[in-house]
């Protein structure tokens, strides 16, 4: 994984305030989709080729294809706002 995504991973995340709005926000313009999922943060790569399945990534470079609409304990995040 690159350090790009490596360093991403190292931000401090929170609840989003708009939750599942937008599936997500995936369906938000510009818009990074970060959700956290069985207690680890993932983050969109692209959509499964062919499908309306996002495909997300996590720290450890694992690769999740999920089904947001029928998923059960998903939260979406937001990078940590600095006080």
């Amino acid at each position: 994984m690159s350090s790009i995504a490596s360093d991403f991973f190292e931000n401090k995340f929170e609840p989003h305030p708009m939750g599942s709005y937008c599936l997500y926000g995936l369906n938000t313009i510009g818009c990074d989709s970060i959700i956290k999922f069985h207690d680890e943060i993932w983050k969109f790569v692209h959509f499964k080729v062919g499908s309306e399945i996002p495909t997300f990534i996590n720290k450890k470079g694992d690769i999740l294809e999920i089904n947001l609409r029928n998923a059960p304990n998903v939260t979406r995040m937001q990078i940590a706002r600095k006080n």
